[in-house]
């Protein structure tokens, strides 16, 4: 299994061009993982991506609340019929 390369950008970066690390969050679409010495320490991403994951966990929320325990293994066909 591969990983998604991760872009990273320092804290001291964001500070002082805080517009080029936005920019660089929506052009990879993909959360931008800020650091501190090498340490991830939060996590940047643009409103879309933020509205997509809270999105993705209310419908699996509301899956699981809503599912008997056969119901749990269609989970991606409950996501395909009423959110994807």
């Amino acid at each position: 299994m591969s990983r998604t390369p991760v872009e990273t950008c320092s804290v001291t970066e964001l500070r002082r061009n805080p517009s080029a690390c936005i920019a660089t969050a929506k052009r990879n679409d993909a959360p931008l993982f800020i650091t501190r010495r090498g340490t991830v320490i939060a996590v940047l991403m643009t409103i879309e991506q933020y509205q997509f994951m809270r999105d993705e966990t209310n419908a699996f929320a509301d899956f699981i609340r809503s599912s008997t325990r056969s119901d749990k293994s269609n989970y991606r066909c409950y996501l395909e019929e009423t959110h994807l």
